[in-house]
């Protein structure tokens, strides 16, 4: 299922972008985006044919969810901000609307987990700045609506979970053992905008 959606957004993205989007060259663009690390601002700057710089602005709303993990339920729940200057860069001259993307993000991730039966956990992405790198389809660098898929990973040091109310040493060592508490975090962003 998960990889059916990706494919429907990777092929919207290329079409979209190519059917609402001019071919005149833009400067300038500025888009709206969405992904696991909440809403976004985003400016682009086209400096050359195949280079963009973009400096986005991000806030993540209070987000709870619950997982299993090692047969216990954890209750987390989210806030984050954040900001990053990303370059793009379009290698082929015929296919505008792919992009590498790589850049460096600075900001704060806090998670405060709950196991429900009194034992409170916390962590903290405080690492500042990280690294980004990934890949992306549309936002060509034409005048009009464009629209874009990027998939990529942010590369931290990772964090430490740690006790805030009660809490096991069994607990604590299941979570920091825990692939969601890593150093590298997956996203996946659909952005919206406007070139000019």
């Amino acid at each position: 299922m998960r990889l059916t959606v990706i494919t429907c957004a990777l092929v919207c993205s290329v079409v979209g972008s190519t059917a609402f989007a001019g071919e005149e060259r833009a400067d300038y663009g500025v888009l709206v985006g969405v992904s696991p690390f909440g809403g976004s601002l985003n400016f682009s700057h086209h400096y050359a044919k195949k280079s963009s710089w973009n400096i986005a602005v991000g806030l993540g709303p209070e987000l709870t969810m619950a997982s299993t993990i090692d047969d216990t339920e954890y209750e987390g729940t989210s806030s984050m901000s954040w900001a990053g200057a990303l370059w793009s860069h379009r290698p082929a001259t015929t296919a505008d609307w792919f992009r590498v993307v790589a850049g460096v993000i600075v900001g704060n991730i806090t998670l405060d987990i709950d196991d429900k039966q009194g034992n409170k956990y916390s962590a903290e992405y405080d690492e500042s700045p990280v690294f980004y790198t990934g890949v992306g389809v549309g936002n060509r660098p034409v005048k009009g609506v464009l629209f874009g898929f990027d998939i990529g990973m942010i590369s931290t040091a990772g964090t430490t979970v740690e006790a805030v109310e009660n809490g096991t040493k069994e607990h604590l060592d299941v979570l920091n053992d825990n692939w969601r508490f890593g150093n590298v975090m997956p996203n996946l962003q659909l952005t919206l905008g406007y070139g000019f």
